[in-house]
């Protein structure tokens, strides 16, 4: 497993994005620091900019991955309440939570891709659950 992840970060840090040679200057404190050498020595064919990169589109991902699980939580209550698509998005927006992804705001289609999502874990976990009933009587 180790091997084929270390090949995967090779692959996304060769790939080519945004703008290059543009500067960014952080300060870090002890513990990032140690972290990023840590990470400088288990991965020592990715260069500073790369490892850069690649924490950078991690952080983006989990924080989406958050911003989408409170989207599922708040959406299915406000269409109880009534509300339709662009009125939630409305509501999103009033309460400054952020759109996922690259949207600059809450639209329809991004309700609705929360809410599909939340349809189907719904979905997957009543498979999953016939599947347990069949092992078990089978």
């Amino acid at each position: 497993m180790f091997p084929e992840m270390i090949r995967r970060i090779k692959h996304l840090a060769g790939r080519k994005t945004g703008v290059h040679g543009e500067r960014l200057s952080v300060s870090l404190d002890r513990d990032s620091i140690d972290r990023f050498k840590r990470l400088k020595k288990k991965l020592k064919s990715v260069n500073e900019g790369q490892l850069m990169a690649l924490a950078l589109k991690s952080l983006e991902q989990k924080t989406d991955r958050i911003i989408k699980r409170q989207a599922r939580k708040k959406a299915p209550l406000l269409l109880k309440e009534g509300l339709g698509m662009e009125e939630i998005a409305k509501h999103f927006e009033k309460k400054g939570i952020p759109a996922p992804g690259e949207a600059a705001h809450w639209d329809t289609q991004a309700v609705s891709d929360v809410l599909d999502t939340n349809r189907d874990n719904r979905m997957r976990q009543r498979f999953q659950g016939q599947n347990a009933q069949r092992s078990v009587t089978g």
